[in-house]
């Protein structure tokens, strides 16, 4: 190995501890906001910390639980949609490596081509789905900004840098007024 080779792969291996560690330490900072959000909320801390769960809790308690439903249902498409993706962009890869080592033979190029329309075609739809989502959550945040006396640009970070925001939200001063109508 050459002294750049083994220099990349140290600055590569460094990268991905750094990366994990902050991976790390904004989902422990996300927890802890979300436990004393919820603990100024009246609700128990351990509440806030448990995936999907906490979302069931504030759609209850700031929306509707209908809401909720339509939340899971967009993830779990988008999680779908994710998976087909992938897999479809692994038989795209395939279908160009066999049509290309069999000089480029009908069959071989049509799969190709179907499957390149499908993956690209799933990650239009998948990123629709994601941008309903971010807007479902930023109306959802905007609502709990709201109950903490806060802005609507408050709301827009807590979608885009919720671990910040909701650290702010835990451990400032303001107070929880719950919506009268949901």
């Amino acid at each position: 190995m050459t002294s750049v080779a083994g220099g990349a792969a140290g600055l590569s291996a460094l990268s991905s501890i750094f990366s994990s560690i902050v991976s790390w330490a904004m989902t422990i900072c996300q927890f802890i906001g979300f436990w004393f959000t919820f603990k100024k909320m009246g609700k128990p801390g351990w509440k806030g910390i448990i995936p999907f769960y906490n979302y069931y809790v504030l759609f209850d308690e700031l929306w509707e639980k209908k809401k909720f439903t339509t939340y899971v249902i967009l993830s779990a498409c988008v999680l779908v949609l994710s998976v087909f993706c992938a897999v479809f962009m692994f038989i795209c890869i395939f279908a160009g490596v066999i049509s290309a080592e069999s000089d480029m033979n009908g069959s071989g190029m049509i799969l190709f081509f179907v499957m390149l329309a499908l993956t690209i075609l799933s990650g239009i739809a998948m990123m629709v789905l994601i941008v309903f989502l971010i807007v479902l959550e930023f109306k959802l945040f905007n609502r709990l900004a709201r109950a903490f006396g806060k802005s609507t640009g408050f709301a827009v970070g807590m979608v885009f840098v919720a671990p910040v925001f909701f650290m702010i939200l835990g451990f400032d001063k303001s107070e929880y007024y719950k919506p009268v109508n949901n």
